[in-house]
């Protein structure tokens, strides 16, 4: 070994003189590190896991106002003779002063609370950040849409086959007059029925909120810088 006279490090933890040539007896206690007296406290990089329902939220936003103003307008459209009252509340439908058919009181009630229960928990999602509370929010969600829901498909079944659709909700009492009226006119005869453009939002609405609940929380992750405790 050739290196300059000094004091070196050894295994033990302690330094031993070197003069040159070779060890000496000489030894002294190792040298310990210690902080500078003006540092502070050590600081470490942290990493929280964050989600958010962001998109879920929106979606079921748009869907509550679709809904919203889907039963305002008309979901069927007629061609031909008036069409008997005692036919149309068999499908929860009415004439509007415009000659329009639209939804029941009833019905339209039902649906308008949909709406808003759809849009207070489409704005829960937008705030919720807690873990497994965002599903609530879209459970409560699929819930509610769940008799709008039948509504829409008893109304496209009674458009693609008004009889049985009239018979299916009919009770033997019913007035069979105006339903073997519609029977024989249905379909270009007498009458002619089509989807309104109510239907086609209505529906529209509650796909976007079925889809919209189904669609996965954003998961983000944020750095951090935490100080750790003396």
């Amino acid at each position: 070994m050739s290196s300059s006279a000094g004091w070196y490090p050894q295994p033990d933890g302690q330094q031993r003189y070197w003069n040159g040539i070779q060890w000496t007896d000489h030894v002294a206690p190792g040298v310990v590190w210690l902080p500078p007296l003006d540092s502070g406290p050590p600081e470490f990089t942290a990493v929280r896991h964050r989600r958010n329902h962001v998109v879920a939220g929106l979606g079921i936003v748009l869907s509550a106002i679709l809904v919203a103003f889907a039963v305002t307008q008309a979901l069927a459209n007629f061609t031909g003779p008036p069409i008997a009252l005692s036919v149309l509340k068999v499908v929860n439908l009415t004439v509007t002063p415009s000659s329009g058919y639209r939804l029941d009181e009833p019905a339209l009630l039902l649906c308008l609370s949909v709406a808003m229960i759809l849009g207070v928990l489409g704005l829960l999602l937008l705030v919720t950040r807690v873990r497994f509370l965002g599903l609530i929010w879209r459970l409560g969600a699929l819930a509610s849409i769940t008799l709008p829901a039948l509504l829409a498909i008893s109304h496209w079944r009674f458009i693609s086959d008004p009889t049985s659709g009239l018979k299916e909700g009919t009770d033997i009492s019913f007035a069979g007059q105006g339903l073997a009226m519609l029977a024989d006119g249905a379909r270009g005869l007498l009458w002619d029925i089509t989807p309104g453009i109510g239907l086609y939002l209505f529906t529209a609405g509650l796909a976007c909120a079925v889809l919209a609940s189904l669609v996965p929380a954003i998961r983000r992750e944020e750095s951090m810088t935490v100080t750790a405790n003396r």
